[in-house]
C-alpha cells in the first residue's frame, strides 16, 4: 500500500495524534524565503518571508483543526495528520456517511473562512482595498504595504483565502474532492468513485488554473505562471497516488481472499511472460516502503502493548481517569481492530 507518510518529517504527537510535515512544505518554505530575498535584498524584507512562511503554516494548521473537531464531533477519529503545502494529505475517518463526510472535508475550508471573518473588520478599519486580495490571489497587489501589523492581517487573509479557493477544486487530494467521492460512493463504489474524481479532477482543474491565470495577468514579485505550475505538478501527481494507492488496496484485496492451497503460480495470469527485473530506483523504493511498514508495525505492536496497561488502569481507577493521549490511544487502536476485523 502506498502511503501518503513517505517524504514527510515528525512534529511530534499533538493531543495523542501523530503529526508529520511533507517535505513539500519545507520547499515552498524555501522557495518563499528566496523570492522574498531575490526581489528585495534587504532585512526587512527576510523577515517578511519569515512572517509569511509561518503566517501560510499556521493556517495550514488551523485548516487542519476544522477538520480534526468535525471528527470528534462526528464520531469519526484521526491516526495521524500530514499537512502539505494545500492541505491535509490524510483525511479524517468519520462513519461511511455522504452527510457526515461531507461535513468533514468542508471543515477544513470553513475554519478558514472563520479567519478570513475575524481579520476582516480591522482590514476595514485600516482602509486596506481587499478586491485585490479577493480577485487576483495568484498575484495579490499591495501584500506588503504598510506597517508589519498590517502586513501580517493582510497576509493571514491572503492565506486563508488561497487555502480556500484551492481546496474548493473538485480534485484530489483537496477537500471538494474528497467531497465529491463521498457523494458518488454510493452508487459508484470506493474504487471507481476516487479514480473518476483523481482523474477527472486533475483534468478539468489543471486547465482551468492556466486559464485563470492568463486572464489574470497581472505582474509582479512572482509571475502567475509560477504558482499555477506548482499547483498543477502537485495535482496531477497527487492523482496518480489516489489512484495508485486504490489499485494496490484492491490488490491486497485479492490477496487476502485468495486460496494458496493450488501454490502461488495460479496467481499469474495466462500469457504474462518473464518479469521483468526491477531498476535500481525500484529496488530502493522498494526497500524503503519495507522499512516503512516494519516501523509501523513495530508503532502498533508498542501500542497495543500499551493498550493492555491502560485497560488495567481503567479496572482499577475507572475510564474518567484516563488522560486524553491514553484515550486517544485507546481509539486508534480500536479503530485499528475494527479495520482488522471488516
Amino acid at each position: 500500500m502506498r502511503d501518503a507518510s513517505s517524504w514527510t518529517l515528525s512534529l511530534g504527537r499533538w493531543f495523542g495524534v501523530p503529526v508529520r510535515l511533507h517535505a513539500s512544505c519545507l520547499v515552498c518554505a524555501l522557495t518563499i524565503m528566496y523570492i522574498a530575498c531575490r526581489a528585495f535584498p534587504d532585512q526587512e524584507m527576510v523577515g517578511y518571508g519569515l512572517l509569511a512562511t509561518v503566517t501560510w503554516l499556521t493556517s495550514l494548521l488551523i485548516h487542519q483543526a476544522g477538520h480534526l473537531v468535525a471528527a470528534a464531533r462526528l464520531g469519526g477519529i484521526c491516526e495521524r495528520v500530514v499537512i502539505s503545502p494545500l492541505g491535509d494529505l490524510v483525511p479524517v475517518s468519520v462513519p461511511q456517511d455522504a452527510r457526515r463526510e461531507l461535513i468533514a472535508a468542508m471543515m477544513g475550508p470553513a475554519f478558514n473562512a472563520i479567519v478570513l471573518l475575524i481579520v476582516t473588520p480591522a482590514l476595514l478599519i485600516s482602509g486596506s482595498d481587499l478586491r485585490e486580495l479577493l480577485l487576483s490571489p495568484l498575484v495579490p497587489q499591495h501584500l506588503i504595504d504598510g506597517g508589519f501589523g498590517l502586513v501580517a492581517l493582510k497576509m493571514a487573509f491572503w492565506c486563508n483565502w488561497v487555502l480556500i479557493l484551492v481546496n474548493l477544486l473538485p480534485a484530489l487530494p483537496m477537500d471538494a474532492g474528497r467531497a465529491v467521492c463521498a457523494g458518488l460512493r454510493p452508487t459508484m463504489g470506493e474504487k471507481d468513485s476516487v479514480v473518476m474524481v483523481a482523474r477527472v479532477g486533475a483534468l478539468v482543474c489543471i486547465p482551468a488554473l492556466w486559464i485563470w491565470g492568463i486572464l489574470d495577468a497581472k505582474t509582479g514579485v512572482m509571475p502567475p505562471w509560477f504558482p499555477l505550475a506548482l499547483v498543477s505538478v502537485y495535482l496531477f501527481f497527487m492523482a496518480r497516488h489516489e489512484i495508485m494507492r486504490m489499485e494496490d488496496d484492491e490488490r491486497d484485496g485479492d490477496l487476502l481472499g485468495y486460496d494458496f492451497s493450488q501454490g502461488y503460480t495460479s496467481l499469474e495470469r495466462p500469457g504474462d511472460g518473464p518479469r521483468r527485473e526491477p531498476g535500481p530506483l525500484r529496488r530502493w523504493l522498494k526497500q524503503r516502503r519495507e522499512q516503512k511498514q516494519r516501523r509501523i508495525r513495530q508503532i502498533e505492536e508498542e501500542e497495543e502493548r500499551r493498550v493492555d496497561e491502560v485497560l488495567a488502569r481503567v479496572k482499577d481507577v475507572g475510564l474518567e481517569a484516563l488522560s486524553a493521549e491514553e484515550r486517544a490511544l485507546l481509539q486508534r487502536v480500536s479503530a485499528r481492530y475494527r479495520d482488522r476485523l471488516s
